[in-house]
């Protein structure tokens, strides 16, 4: 438990200082000057990129400033705003939905099964591609035959994108380079850890070190201050504390039910009510 809550707390600074340091929000500006009019290309590189980010570090509800990015630069590009909800949170629904190397829901339960961390990552990536494929399709549909809105062109809203936090255009590029090569060591470590098992004890600490040095280094080279930095990074990490509260109960709840027997008596007897039958529809019934 403490471990996953460090993760938690490292995750929201960090995601609080890619976003007030405008890294993600130059990401997006790059993305939507590079593709332009070609939507098509723009939608399933977006939900790519947020569901990859979100299947490998279990990002959910702290993307929710995406929402606000993605809507005018959809309406920008004469698609349905609810397009643009597409390619912001359902992304990132869909990603931590079929997480690869989720901690809050694949790390979790393996721990829990006794199973080698991030073990099975194949078959996880085989869910992870038809879950893109049936988002994609549908936004891309939805693009198509959705009421079209004239606006302005992709580059005119460029600057929208951008915070007044970072000094230049070359020092957000830099930074952004150095986050997703910090996301590609995650997951580059954590398809070793799937096959090594050795690997797989340190896998939360080094998911949680990568993101951390993915997010301060960022913001250190995008021209933020240590104190801006470790001010920025404390609003994240507060912006958290609900959630480790709630982590906190679930522990103590899943405690009392262990030491008092109460989860032994459940397990016997979902045990009994499936006992003899096929392990197909036993496994379906559980």
């Amino acid at each position: 438990v403490i471990g996953i809550i460090v993760f938690f707390l490292c995750i929201g600074g960090s995601i609080s200082l890619l976003n007030q340091c405008g890294v993600f929000g130059h990401m997006i500006a790059r993305v939507a000057a590079r593709y332009g009019a070609r939507r098509e290309q723009l939608i399933a590189a977006t939900v790519f990129v947020l569901m990859l980010i979100c299947a490998l570090t279990g990002i959910m509800e702290e993307a929710v400033f995406l929402v606000p990015l993605m809507i005018p630069l959809a309406a920008s590009m004469g698609m349905d705003p609810i397009v643009g909800l597409g390619m912001s949170f359902l992304a990132v629904g869909f990603g931590f939905a079929a997480g690869l190397t989720n901690p809050f829901t694949i790390g979790v339960a393996q721990r829990i099964a006794g199973v080698p961390l991030f073990s099975g990552l194949w078959y996880r990536a085989l869910v992870f591609v038809a879950a893109y494929a049936v988002l994609v399709v549908f936004l891309i549909r939805r693009a198509q035959r959705g009421p079209g809105r004239q606006g302005t062109p992709a580059a005119a809203v460029t600057p929208t994108f951008e915070t007044a936090d970072c000094d230049t255009a070359a020092r957000l590029g830099q930074a952004s380079r150095w986050f997703v090569m910090s996301m590609a060591a995650m997951l580059c470590y954590s398809l070793a850890a799937s096959v090594v098992p050795a690997l797989s004890d340190f896998t939360f600490a080094v998911t949680t070190l990568l993101f951390l040095a993915g997010g301060i280094g960022a913001a250190v080279i995008a021209g933020a201050g240590w104190r801006r930095i470790g001010r920025i990074f404390l609003d994240g990490v507060v912006a958290m504390a609900p959630g480790v509260v709630l982590m906190l109960m679930a522990a103590g709840v899943k405690h009392i039910i262990a030491t008092a027997g109460i989860l032994d008596t459940i397990i016997f007897t979902g045990a009994r009510v499936v006992e003899g039958m096929p392990r197909t529809f036993a496994a379906a019934v559980i």
